[in-house]
């Protein structure tokens, strides 16, 4: 066990690395064309701002003290620490863009994300721009990719609308999430008289195209969640008009962390990955917990996830294995920069290990005296 990884974590080789590197200058160059500018925050915070500000639960966090006694832990994400900084650091009154590629740690694993979020601007321009930006960064790295959008205020006014109280809201959020119809409807069955019940119970399966906001309005007697259904319905006639059409689908059964998103919010599949490699939305309220109310949305992406869908990039043959002789270094130096990837130099000092060497890899001995 002590020549294995930790759990959750695992060792980049060769071509994983190459194709790491590949989908990470992908997205640094959409998010630089787009205004997005870099920050990289430490990888520790302290315990009490994330116990503000994100929904992950104490056992999923790496928690311990530091020199002073308090504690803090390795960041679960991203969004937390820019907020932090919005709250305290910069002036969000204009709108700020921020960019990062850095690692998280969450439920006993290492992930590497690249995201953005958008500070200091709300509406429909603002929540557009960041959604066409997570459709424009799957179809660079994945090429085949489906992003789904919902809305978590139209969940919210439906449970909001029972006067059930925050238990049962969490209950519902939890069983919709997970798409557990039979449950479902057993929970809500003293609730049948309430405007929400038919919308409620039929959520999980309000997934396709416009026509599904159509029927979410006729379910909820259009008296529920009016604004939230008019709001999404203009924000995917806008990614429609600007070509995203094909790939983009409402799912209105998208409900999760419900305390955290306050507005749009959406998840990114591509071929070949079982599970959501982007997913992100509105956080109107996470900054203003932390000292300073700023609207913010943004999105998340799993950079390894998204590089296993990569083909394996074929690695460059050794073509010369060059032997270095006494003083010769910088001479033998300058003929490897001129034939970048196909050449090496060989560590040894004679030239029949180096020719042995050269053999061993099909290559061609050159001697450099």
């Amino acid at each position: 066990m002590l020549y294995t990884t930790p759990s959750g974590t695992r060792d980049l080789l060769f071509s994983d690395c190459v194709r790491r590197r590949e989908t990470e200058t992908r997205l640094s160059r959409i998010f630089d064309a787009r205004g997005y500018r870099e920050i990289v925050t430490p990888v520790t915070e302290y315990y009490d701002v994330l116990l503000r500000g994100f929904p992950v639960p104490q056992s999923e966090l790496f928690i311990f003290p530091e020199r002073s006694g308090k504690l803090v832990a390795l960041r679960p994400d991203m969004t937390t620490p820019i907020a932090r900084v919005a709250a305290t650091k910069v002036d969000c009154t204009i709108p700020r863009r921020f960019c990062y590629l850095q690692d998280v740690f969450r439920a006993g694993t290492q992930v590497r994300q690249a995201g953005v979020e958008l500070l200091g601007a709300t509406g429909i321009r603002a929540d557009t721009e960041v959604i066409a930006l997570a459709a424009e960064s799957l179809a660079a790295t994945a090429g085949s990719y489906r992003l789904e959008i919902g809305h978590a205020g139209f969940f919210r006014s439906l449970v909001e609308s029972l006067h059930a109280g925050d238990a049962f809201a969490e209950e519902l959020r939890s069983l919709v999430n997970r798409k557990n119809f039979a449950s479902l409807q057993d929970v809500l069955a003293d609730y049948r008289e309430s405007p929400a019940y038919a919308a409620l119970c039929r959520l999980p399966q309000l997934f396709g195209g416009e026509e599904v906001l159509n029927e979410a309005l006729t379910l909820a007697n259009d008296c529920v969640g009016t604004d939230e259904i008019d709001y999404l319905r203009r924000i995917f006639r806008e990614l429609q008009a600007a070509g995203f059409g094909p790939n983009v689908m409402l799912d209105l059964g998208l409900v999760h962390h419900m305390d955290y998103y306050t507005g749009v919010v959406f998840r990114g599949y591509v071929s070949g990955a079982g599970a959501p490699v982007l997913q992100g939305g509105r956080y109107d309220g996470l900054a203003g917990l932390l000292g300073r109310s700023t609207p913010a949305t943004g999105f998340a992406a799993d950079v390894d996830a998204l590089a296993e869908t990569f083909p394996a990039p074929r690695e460059t043959p050794v073509e010369y294995v060059v032997h270095v002789g006494s003083t010769a270094l910088r001479r033998a130096m300058d003929y490897c920069d001129s034939r970048p990837g196909a050449c090496v130099c060989s560590p040894y000092e004679t030239t029949d290990e180096s020719r042995a060497l050269a053999d061993k890899l099909g290559a061609r001995l050159i001697v450099i005296e």
